[in-house]
């Protein structure tokens, strides 16, 4: 055999000898999980590569599910050797005949179990039906490491074992595939390469369905061969592979089509390749329309299209257009493409950087051209700029990576530029601007003054620097009309005539294209000679100096004081006058007030001068609010936000008993200094009337906020500032009520900084637990405890319940999984510590938590693994135990879900490992494991329990454990 893994100096890292035969166990492995992998389809599987291949039953499995078809009729039960011969002669026939070309492997090789033979054969299947499907110039290895080049340029990939072993290029080759999910490749360290490896092949299986057939221990191995890590990495570039979409799709989003769907056939005619050498800026002769029928001349023409780009070919035109072409060529080829920057069109090779707002006429005005390209030739590029009247001059500085371009516009009006490169226009082009007169250089021959009603002014512009634009002037009365005026032009000058027909100060706006000029406006003081008027307020304030010029006939002066006010309502009533009082709000703007003590309609007079004023008398409805309704407004169900509405009835007069007025309220007898206090006056049984709530003390007569709630009832706050003794004075219609005034005592506020808070509450807990949180304010003084919580999206239940000697005790009841919020407040203030973030998790559940791995399994002492994994994902908020005898366990991250444990069994016997989440037993527990000391006993536990076979002679029986 010329190329198999019986070759021991063959294939191995960096061209060195591995240690002894290391490398032979773990291509075994590889080849082995390989086998299982495609024999999975016909629910058959294999344990020793070595003898279950030897009578032939497996292998002709293998070949059929590899050429998905039957291959013939076999012994399925074979006893004697001749029928064994029989089966593997018909799988080495169908696999020479389907261009396996088998050298040095015999019929007997395989049934008499000769290792590396097997090896070799099942290396030739791995190339043939996995890596390549036929043969090419270029060899399978070259072309995968090439594909593994381009997809990760900024990496050294010279081999298929050292450069992967520490599995930083498995990692970096995951997230190139999958854009995210393995985005810290760079930070990983080449001493980690076992846990960097498994990491990758976690990923790998989960994004990718890359399945793992071989172990990470065996990848970071330095006696990997070649042939089995081309084997696993195989399977991110064979057909239908990650690595094929991935180059598949770079192909249809640079060509913008979504109709190539093979990287085989659809390269056939060559037109697919000469439009992904087209795209990338090189010129292929006659495309896009090119004859379809020529394939291998097609081809041809995208191959020195790609040459001209500095691709070398990988196929020949003759094997591009070959419909059984390899897709692994084409791949690597197609792959070599998406390094290449593409070069830019004629339109591209320059790119114009300019702002042209607000340019006036004279003044310098630049703009810069960048330089895209390298080969960009001064011949080439040429700047054209039209003007109102002829073409204007640019001068061009060129520099390393830009043109600097400068020109002076000298007429107002419209302009265009383009430029070009090799005749054509760049991309931006062309660019119309608008360029307006400088209107410093116009000039107001007419100063401002004086004139009179209706006379004839000339108004004069000197516009002779004015090319383009219009002048348009504008009058502005003294009362803000605006008249527009005509103009006309004579050579240089534009002349207006100005009639003003209003006294006072005109303002006359000059405007070229909407815009005023300098020195606009100018005024006019327009006066008439038959009027005189005065210069002074309209009007005075009695008492005060009015300061005029001019004659007069008379002044028109403001005295508050001779407004009158009249009226039932400010009449006497029950023989009492009622107060009428007001004040100044603005100097034009004054408020009179009155209080009415009886129901009925008032008629108020308002009189300036012994005149009423208009609208007088006005009328005002007086009614009673002892009689008040409320009504509730439903939409649902659900109140409305402005629910109840107050409602007014007029009734009979109803009796007033201040005796029968309620005060309750805990600031009735005592308060703290400086936290406010409250106390309720009821009045729904005293008749009509208004509460007055006073409050006097030694230092001062601290407010009380009154303030009114449903039926006659009040609800007074006072804050007194300083401790001591106070009296409540409290009034219903201006009498004293029964027991006032009240006498309080006013103590010092509590200390909130001394509060202590404490509990196992604070430290979270799960939804629907009751948290727990101890307060102790023994060492505050007096004072009030209050506390409120609030989850994510609504507040929670939090009860505070008073024990002994100080302390209080807070209950939360969590309803959501989220942190949470705790106020805890002493006297309104917070307390030490407060607000306090409590996380709560969802409840534990047991039944989700997940144990499993060889340590929970039966097994022998001499080769236990005695290692499993726990998986609490979804199981919520919990805390594992596992009682059992020395078990360490792993995190690789503080809060994974994932946990690795081991142990260290020591001598044969039962172990028994109890796992529980949160107290409970996990599905499973307590798990119960025997370590036996021999094969025998071992055999006999396992045929009870499952009737299965334990090879004794396979020493990779339970190989597939080392992968936990």
């Amino acid at each position: 055999m010329n190329e198999s893994g019986a070759n021991e100096n063959k294939n191995l890292p960096n061209g060195t000898t591995p240690l002894g035969n290391e490398w032979i166990a773990i291509q075994q492995k590889t080849f082995t999980n390989w086998i299982n992998e495609h024999l999975s389809v016909s629910g058959k599987s294999i344990q020793n590569i070595e003898t279950d291949f030897s009578d032939g039953v497996n292998l002709v499995a293998l070949v059929e599910c590899l050429q998905l078809k039957k291959i013939g009729k076999i012994t399925e039960k074979p006893t004697k050797k001749i029928q064994k011969i029989q089966n593997v002669s018909i799988a080495c026939k169908a696999i020479t005949e389907d261009n396996v070309k088998l050298v040095n492997i015999g019929n007997e090789d395989i049934v008499n179990g000769n290792i590396k033979l097997i090896l070799g054969l099942i290396w030739h299947l791995i190339m043939r039906y996995q890596i390549s499907s036929r043969k090419t110039k270029a060899p399978p290895k070259k072309l995968m490491i090439e594909w593994f080049r381009t997809a990760l340029p900024e990496l050294e990939i010279n081999n298929f074992t050292g450069d992967w072993n520490d599995g930083i290029l498995l990692h970096a080759l995951i997230d190139y595939l999958r854009p995210g999910t393995s985005p810290n490749w760079r930070e990983l360290h080449s001493k980690n390469r076992v846990e960097n490896c498994r990491t990758a092949m976690v990923l790998a299986k989960e994004h990718l369905n890359i399945p793992r057939v071989i172990s990470p221990e065996d990848f970071a191995s330095d006696a990997l061969d070649e042939l089995s890590a081309m084997t696993y990495l195989s399977y991110f570039v064979k057909s239908e592979s990650p690595g094929y979409y991935a180059t598949l799709n770079w192909i249809c989003k640079q060509l913008r089509t979504t109709t190539i769907t093979n990287l085989t056939t659809d390269w056939n005619d060559g037109y697919n390749l000469c439009a992904v050498v087209d795209s990338l800026g090189a010129n292929v002769p006659g495309f896009p329309n090119l004859d379809r029928s020529q394939h291998e001349e097609n081809c041809q023409k995208a191959i020195d299209g790609g040459i001209s780009l500095g691709i070398e070919p990988v196929l020949t035109a003759k094997e591009l257009s070959d419909p059984n072409v390899d897709h692994l060529g084409v791949m690597t080829y197609l792959s070599r493409f998406q390094n290449i920057k593409p070069k830019k069109a004629d339109n591209e090779k320059l790119k114009i950087k300019a702002h042209f707002d607000n340019l006036l006429t004279g003044i310098q005005t630049a703009f810069q051209l960048h330089i895209e390209e390298k080969d960009v030739e001064r011949s080439k590029t040429k700047i054209d700029i039209q003007g109102p009247h002829s073409k204007v001059d640019c001068e061009v500085t060129w520099k390393d990576k830009t043109i600097d371009c400068r020109f002076i516009p000298n007429d107002s009006g419209n302009y265009v530029l383009n430029v070009y490169y090799a005749d054509s226009v760049i991309n931006g082009c062309p660019i119309k601007f608008y360029v307006k007169a400088d209107l410093s250089t116009i000039k107001i021959l007419t100063q401002s003054g004086t004139c009179r009603v209706g006379s004839q002014n000339k108004i004069e512009v000197d516009a002779s620097k004015l090319s383009e634009g219009s002048v348009t002037m504008e009058a502005k009365s003294p009362t803000g009309d605006i008249k527009q005026l005509e103009c006309e032009r004579d050579e240089n000058i534009c002349i207006c005539m100005f009639q003003p027909k209003v006294i006072g100060i005109w303002q006359v706006h000059i405007n070229v294209d909407g815009e005023e000029i300098a020195n606009s406006p100018i005024s006019f003081d327009v006066f008439d000679p038959q009027k005189v008027w005065l210069s002074c307020p309209e009007r005075g304030i009695a008492g005060e100096v009015i300061v005029y010029t001019g004659t007069f006939k008379s002044v028109e002066v403001v005295d508050p004081g001779q407004i009158l006010v009249t009226g039932e309502g400010i009449a006497k009533v029950k023989g009492c006058a009622v107060a009428t009082d007001w004040k100044e709000i603005t100097t034009s703007c004054y408020e009179f007030f009155y209080t009415p003590l009886q129901t009925g309609v008032y008629k108020i007079k308002v009189m300036w001068d012994d005149r009423e004023v208009t609208g007088s008398p006005f009328q005002a409805k007086i009614i009673d609010r002892s009689r008040d309704h409320y009504i509730h407004l439903y939409w649902s169900d659900v109140p409305l936000d402005f629910s109840p509405v107050l409602g007014y009835c007029q009734g009979p007069e109803l009796p007033i008993d201040h005796t029968k007025v309620v005060v309750s309220g805990k600031g009735l007898q005592q308060a703290r200094a400086t936290v406010p206090a409250e106390i309720k006056v009821d009045g729904k049984k005293a008749g009509p009337g208004i509460p007055k709530v006073l409050l006097k003390g030694v230092k001062c007569n601290p407010e009380v906020d009154v303030k009114p709630m449903k039926y006659d009832r009040y609800k007074c706050t006072y804050n007194a500032p300083f401790p001591g003794g106070y009296l409540l004075y409290v009034y219903w219609s201006d009498n004293l009520v029964p027991g006032s005034p009240y006498k309080l005592t006013v103590t010092t506020r509590g200390a909130s900084n001394k509060v202590k808070v404490s509990g196992a509450g604070l430290k979270g807990g799960f939804v629907g637990q009751e948290l727990r949180v101890v307060v102790d304010i023994s060492e505050a003084g007096n004072g009030e405890i209050s506390a409120n919580c609030k989850g994510h999206l609504h507040g929670t239940r939090c009860d505070v319940i008073q024990q002994n000697d100080g302390l209080f005790t807070l209950r939360v009841f969590p309803t959501e999984a989220s942190h949470h919020t705790l106020d805890i407040l002493y006297d309104g203030e917070h307390v030490p510590g407060s607000p306090f973030n409590i996380p709560v998790g969802e409840p534990p559940d047991p039944r989700k938590v997940k144990v499993y791995g060889p340590g929970i399994e039966d097994g022998l002492l001499q080769t236990y693994e005695s290692k499993f994994i726990v998986e609490t994902y979804g199981a919520g908020a919990g805390q594992l135990a596992i009682h059992a005898f020395k078990v360490e366990m792993e995190r690789e991250a503080k809060n994974d879900r994932t946990i690795l444990c081991h142990y260290d069994p020591t001598e044969p016997g039962e172990y028994v490992i109890n796992v529980k989440w949160s107290g409970y037993h996990v599905r499973g527990s307590p798990f119960r494991i025997k370590i036996l000391e021999s094969y025998e006993e071992l055999e006999k536990i396992t045929k009870k329990r499952n009737s299965v076979n334990i090879d004794r002679n396979s020493s990779e029986s339970y190989s597939w454990r080392e992968e936990i």
